[in-house]
């Protein structure tokens, strides 16, 4: 019997279609009925707040346990790494905080207490000196010379009378002391002088300018160690009145004919245009050289000051006059000769008619020695200007450094 072509196609269709259905069927092992798996369900708020708080955690963990490998050779505060060369693993430890520890106070032995003390005295002296001496100015190199104002306080030295002046002038003294690096010396001589308009060898009528007690050195009268003046102005004095302290020499040029006439004054041991040594007994008369210096000051010096040679000093109350007779190799300075200039009658109501005001002018000086006391260089057999340098050079050397403050 012949079975028909269809049929056997049908057939095998159904068959193959069997088998595919008996391989994708999932049977569950046992015998229990068989439960899906329900399909995943999305988080919610809360739980994404959680997840994303444990990866902040964690995160913040892995970098601390990276800066902890970094710091590992530092020797990170409370913290060991033992660092691995393979695989860069770190194993932390955290150590508690130690334990707060009061420091003791540090102690020291007799000697060690005796430097500290001194140099905190040296230091506070120090500073305190740079502070004072912040207005010293230097006017001139040859003579070398310098001022400062409000040195000492100006109602004071204004009131200032010669009878109650000791402790007035022992300040004077140390302040002085203290810009030369403390050094006082015991040979130091101090003077009291007072100038009036109405004196007779002032002649307050005349506009000329001129020297009433002529010009000297400091040196003179065989003072051969005296090589620094300071002279303080005890009030002051107004430019129409005169009364400056003037140094004719102090600027004129090298080749000028009256250094040569101070040279041969120095040479002939001359301190003073109106000594009565200026004829030597040798027979030599210097009493030109003398006047030529008294000269070199002329009517126009305060119409045209920068024409003038000198330097011309203005009295001011409380203000500091600071110069060297002698150079810094102990030579004196010929151009250091000085004199108060002729002092003029104040001016009254503008009236040319009446006779002006007497004006006074008062200073104090102090007249430095070479002193080194009982650290006397080794200077067996010197000279006198090489004996006295080194004193002077270490004063210049000071004063030199204020005034650069």
């Amino acid at each position: 019997m012949m079975v028909p072509r269809q049929s056997v196609r049908r057939q095998s269709m159904m068959s193959m279609l069997a088998i595919i259905v008996t391989t994708c069927t999932i049977r569950p092992s046992s015998a229990a009925a068989w439960v899906p798996t329900p399909p995943p369900r999305r988080r919610t708020n809360a739980s994404a707040s959680s997840s994303i708080t444990a990866l902040a955690a964690k995160k913040s963990k892995k970098n601390t346990k990276r800066s902890t490998n970094n710091k590992s050779s530092g020797g990170g505060f409370g913290r060991t790494s033992n660092k691995s060369d393979d695989n860069n693993a770190a194993v932390l430890s955290i150590s508690p905080p130690p334990t707060k520890v009061t420091a003791a106070a540090p102690t020291y032995d007799a000697k060690e207490l005796a430097v500290y003390t001194k140099y905190v005295k040296e230091e506070s002296s120090r500073r305190q000196t740079k502070k004072d001496a912040a207005g010293l100015v230097q006017i001139s190199s040859s003579p070398l010379m310098f001022t400062m104002d409000n040195f000492m306080n100006a109602d004071a030295c204004t009131t200032l009378t010669e009878e109650d002046s000791e402790a007035f002038c022992l300040e004077f003294r140390d302040n002085v002391s203290q810009l030369l690096g403390g050094q006082m010396g015991a040979l130091d001589g101090m003077k009291f002088n007072y100038a009036s308009s109405r004196d007779a060898n002032n002649d307050a009528t005349s506009e000329q300018v001129s020297f009433p007690d002529g010009v000297h050195m400091d040196t003179n009268n065989d003072c051969i160690f005296r090589h620094l003046t300071a002279i303080l102005y005890l009030n002051d004095v107004p430019t129409e009145c005169g009364g400056a302290t003037l140094f004719p020499l102090a600027r004129v040029f090298d080749n000028d004919p009256v250094l040569s006439a101070s040279k041969r004054l120095l040479h002939e041991k001359i301190g003073h245009t109106r000594s009565c040594g200026v004829v030597r007994k040798s027979g030599v008369n210097r009493e030109a050289d003398a006047q030529l210096l008294e000269s070199r000051v002329g009517s126009h010096f305060l119409k045209n000051p920068s024409a003038e040679g000198a330097i011309r000093v203005q009295p001011q109350a409380g203000k500091l006059l600071l110069f060297f007779s002698r150079t810094a190799s102990g030579m004196e300075d010929p151009r250091s000769w000085h004199g108060g200039e002729r002092l003029r009658h104040a001016p009254r109501d503008n009236n040319e008619s009446s006779v002006g005001a007497t004006m006074e002018k008062r200073i104090l000086t102090i007249f430095k020695q070479v002193d080194y006391g009982s650290q006397q260089p080794d200077l067996a057999e010197s000279s006198l200007e090489t004996y006295l340098s080194h004193q002077i050079q270490t004063q210049s050397q000071s004063l030199l450094r204020l005034s650069q403050l």
